[in-house]
């Protein structure tokens, strides 16, 4: 499994270094959006001139955040050739998941940046992790949106390498931050645990955590009761690989 992480990690790195940007994870994504939802393409339309933005007609299987809507547009060509560095396709018939908000034209745009989910029979068991998590948050009425872009100061990955070798039943837990307008920690809402006193052990990680933020040009200033999701997944020991807790969705 770590091996597995450290080839996702390299394969990360190399489409940042393609396309110039990294990819959110999933409750920032989430968060981000003002639409989430499970979707198949149905039809393409063609590109207008040499703009790299072209139409989908879309069929919503599921909707897990917003309004809905039947038609997205994709940063790429409709040709399926290759434009920029960002540009991509999507066939028809492709089922995915899909995280987006309205640009200044009131579309729905996603890219190559977006972190959207496309399904292949190789990626099943992400698939079905992504779809359980964002069916839990909205059971959970967790569909507030939050624009700024927030960074962990503290080096969490390495605070969670004492839980290698942990044994637990759930594959992920999730916590809110409630942050002061100076990015301190104002509160701490588990909106799923691991029903195991490991929950108390990462909540008071996270209560010691220092975070800065970005927003429109504004560092480390938010609103009162800002809200950011962090999630810690469990993987299970695979042969000589001890068990982990990471924040990387694999």
């Amino acid at each position: 499994m770590k091996q597995i992480l450290q080839i996702t990690l390299f394969l990360f790195s190399i489409g940042v270094f393609a396309c110039d940007c990294m990819p959110p994870n999933l409750t920032e994504k989430y968060s981000k959006s003002d639409l989430v939802a499970r979707v198949k393409i149905v039809k393409n339309y063609s590109n207008e001139g040499s703009e790299e933005l072209y139409r989908a007609d879309i069929i919503i299987q599921e909707l897990f955040k917003g309004k809905k809507t039947e038609s997205i547009f994709i940063a790429g060509r409709s040709d399926g050739n290759m434009g920029s560095s960002c540009a991509m396709f999507i066939p028809e018939n492709t089922e995915l998941i899909i995280y987006t908000s309205k640009n200044d034209n009131g579309n729905y745009v996603v890219g190559m940046c977006s972190g959207l989910l496309q399904f292949y029979d190789w990626n099943i068991r992400k698939q079905k992790k992504e779809l359980d998590i964002l069916r839990t948050l909205k059971s959970k009425d967790i569909h507030f949106t939050n624009k700024i872009s927030f960074r962990n100061e503290s080096n969490l990955a390495q605070q969670l390498k004492q839980f290698s070798g942990i044994e637990l039943e759930k594959k992920y837990g999730i916590y809110e931050i409630v942050f002061t307008s100076d990015l301190g920690i104002k509160n701490i809402n588990m909106i799923v645990g691991f029903d195991n006193p490991v929950d108390s052990k990462l909540i008071k990680i996270i209560e010691d955590s220092n975070w800065a933020s970005f927003d429109r040009k504004v560092k480390n200033k938010v609103p009162e009761n800002s809200k950011l999701l962090v999630i810690i997944f469990y993987y299970e020991q695979q042969k000589a690989n001890l068990s982990f807790l990471s924040q990387h969705h694999l």
